[in-house]
């Protein structure tokens, strides 16, 4: 199995209260599925984007490689993602923003990486039109792309300026599922089976 280089963004600024009172389950969404994937036989690197002091120090610890997106201002997603992949070569990535999967599992990890490996000139969505986990290879193409300004475009701009095979992730809750609103984090409240970071803050 040839290795995946994992990329997370968690970063912004809070510009609401409601954003602000979210912050803490983000992070700790982030750290978990981070320590997943740094424990993870089939991921050789998880890079870790953010502006967050507190969140790039525990996600170190862990051993995730930080970029520091502080000064990276105006922020462009899609620049910002290139910048990565020409600093950090790659061949096979997996992006997805930092509370995009408080569900996800070990498991599903495991089969991103395999279809990755199985297939060439391939994107891996989790969505058709607004995709929150992407997952890609040759990752280098990147670099010639006209870079899209939100992430939900990436997938479709991968498929479309590369004329690359889209293959679509199985539905589960661990695929869909992400954070947006306080009603999501209620709904977390419920889940028996979180992960002990994310229960802890919810």
């Amino acid at each position: 199995m040839k290795p995946i280089t994992a990329i997370v963004f968690e970063g912004g600024k809070a510009t609401s209260s409601v954003v602000l009172s979210m912050l803490d389950v983000r992070k700790a969404i982030c750290l978990d599925n981070i320590e997943t994937l740094v424990n993870h036989p089939h991921y050789d690197r998880v890079i870790l984007a953010t502006n967050y002091p507190d969140l790039a120090e525990e996600a170190r610890n862990m051993g995730a490689t930080i970029v520091d997106t502080s000064d990276w201002l105006p922020f462009h997603f899609g620049q910002a993602l290139t910048r990565i992949v020409r600093e950090f070569p790659m061949e096979r990535a997996l992006y997805f923003s930092g509370a995009s999967s408080p569900l996800i599992s070990y498991d599903e990890f495991t089969e991103i990486a395999q279809v990755l490996n199985e297939n060439e000139n391939v994107v891996y969505v989790n969505n058709v039109q607004s995709a929150d986990i992407v997952a890609w290879t040759p990752a280098q193409v990147l670099l010639d792309m006209e870079p899209p300004e939100l992430d939900n475009a990436l997938g479709y701009e991968l498929r479309y300026q590369n004329h690359f095979t889209r293959l679509l992730m199985p539905h589960s809750a661990g695929i869909h599922f992400d954070v947006d609103t306080p009603a999501e984090i209620l709904f977390l409240k419920l889940l028996p089976n979180l992960k002990p970071r994310t229960r802890k803050a919810v």
